[in-house]
């Protein structure tokens, strides 16, 4: 601020305005690097050097602290800090200090909360506190920890956390080479070979089977899903017969459920006669007989219609 006054003022009054600030050769990059502690000074930085020019008629404020032990708060999970003569307490994150398990309960029903021997609290995921957590992906499965489970989402969109077969054993078991080794003539499950590098040189040192039961599902609400050992996926519409010849039957794809709607359609020999038909269009419409409404002369017993009345 001084040195923008320094254009505008005389050289002589610049001079002595300077003369009132004080340089502490300190580098900066912006003001907030020249905080001096001080209330009564405007603290800048210019030019890579920090500036801290008195604030005139100004009473200096009585600081909190002038080291961090001045602001000790007492609470073990704070961290307590002195800056620029004000106390600051700031919440110690990792700080879980506990007595009992109940102390460190985290409100999330997949991990088990422990207070451990040192008094530290432990947040551990177990996923068998959650076995149906829902995914999409093997990466939204946490892992178990257990280098003998495969942990995956299945087909249905649950996290597995599956033993594998011969985890462990000396030597590891080696079941498959190609999913094809893995096939079990089920038609219902997902045959499939995972191989395992149990000690990381890029060998497999074992390979394991699974069969993964298979979903079947067409997405539509007039089918019921099963799946035959035999054959696969089978879905079967549902029987919508209402014994009337004259409705339509057939299921509403919106609600899964049978509609009988009235046959529109004139159509002579099925023993309807649909609203809008007359004998004249079908065979099956009874005569009209004198007065009622007609369309065409064979619609009346008369066989009579004139003027859209039978005669």
């Amino acid at each position: 601020m001084v040195r923008k006054l320094c254009t505008i003022l005389s050289a002589l009054g610049c001079l002595l305005l300077v003369a009132t600030a004080s340089a502490d050769n300190l580098p900066c990059v912006d003001w907030t690097d020249c905080n001096d502690g001080d209330s009564c000074t405007w603290d800048s930085c210019d030019r890579g050097t920090c500036f801290h020019d008195p604030i005139a008629n100004c009473e200096p404020a009585s600081p909190d602290c002038e080291v961090d032990a001045d602001c000790d708060d007492g609470d073990a999970c704070t961290y307590d800090s002195c800056f620029a003569g004000v106390c600051y307490n700031d919440p110690d994150p990792y700080c879980g200090g506990c007595l009992a398990d109940a102390d460190c309960a985290d409100g999330d029903p997949c991990t088990a909360d422990v207070c451990d021997e040192d008094g530290i609290c432990r947040n551990d995921y177990d996923p068998a506190l959650c076995p149906d957590i829902p995914c999409l992906i093997d990466e939204d499965c946490l892992p178990d920890d257990d280098d003998c489970t495969d942990d995956f989402c299945d087909a249905a969109g649950v996290c597995r956390h599956d033993p594998i077969p011969g985890c462990g054993a000396t030597p590891p078991v080696v079941e498959c080479l190609v999913n094809a080794d893995c096939a079990d003539a089920d038609a219902c499950t997902y045959d499939t070979c995972q191989a395992y590098d149990l000690d990381g040189d890029g060998d497999v040192d074992q390979a394991t089977c699974f069969h993964e039961a298979l979903v079947c599902d067409d997405f539509d609400p007039c089918t019921a899903d099963a799946c035959d050992p035999g054959s696969g996926c089978v879905y079967t519409p549902p029987d919508c017969a209402d014994g009337n010849a004259c409705t339509l039957d057939t299921c509403d794809s919106t609600t899964g459920l049978c509609v009988f709607p009235a046959i529109s359609y004139c159509y002579p020999g099925d023993g309807c006669c649909p609203v809008g038909c007359g004998r004249y269009l079908d065979a099956d419409c009874p005569c009209q007989t004198k007065g009622k409404a007609c369309t065409y002369n064979k619609d009346c017993c008369s066989n009579k219609c004139s003027r859209g009345v039978c005669k």
